[in-house]
């Protein structure tokens, strides 16, 4: 027999058999590999989006009065009051510009908002004023009060 030759033919046609064989497994088993990688990606996504989620969750929402020293406009929408020697910054509509835009850096103020935490992230407050005014004759400004049980100093 020649020493090119064997059972199965030369190994020219040994190579080109295996080559189609390799190719033919190759393609056979493409679609399954793609729904395996979507099926991961699918269950990764459902994953991160419960993860957002629960990361974007907040306490409940408290209302609360205080009295305080107005510090300024941080921004368009933003304002910084010093309420117990402490800067609170809160968020604003509007409705409260034109209320803004008669105080003075220093004003005494009486302050309603309302706050809310993440419950995974209790650092980050959420405080949006309601309403905001200068105190009247002979009103007390160091009272601070809350519609909920905890203290309105920041934690």
């Amino acid at each position: 027999m020649n020493r090119n030759h064997d059972f199965f033919g030369t190994k020219r046609t040994k190579k080109r058999r295996m080559m189609i064989l390799l190719l033919l497994s190759a393609i056979l088993l493409v679609p399954y590999g793609h729904e395996a990688i979507a099926s991961e990606s699918q269950s990764g996504s459902r994953a991160a989006e419960a993860q957002t989620a629960a990361a974007l969750e907040k306490t409940p929402l408290k209302k609360k009065t205080a009295s305080g020293e107005y510090q300024g406009l941080a921004d368009g929408h933003t304002v910084e009051i010093s309420v117990y020697g402490e800067p609170l910054t809160l968020q604003f509509g509007e409705k409260l510009e034109s209320s803004l835009a008669d105080l003075e850096i220093g004003d005494t103020v009486v302050l309603t908002y309302t706050e809310q935490k993440f419950v995974h992230d209790p650092l980050v407050l959420i405080c949006h004023l309601i309403s905001i005014r200068e105190p009247g004759a002979g009103e007390e400004t160091h009272n601070v009060q809350s519609k909920s049980k905890s203290s309105l100093k920041p934690e």
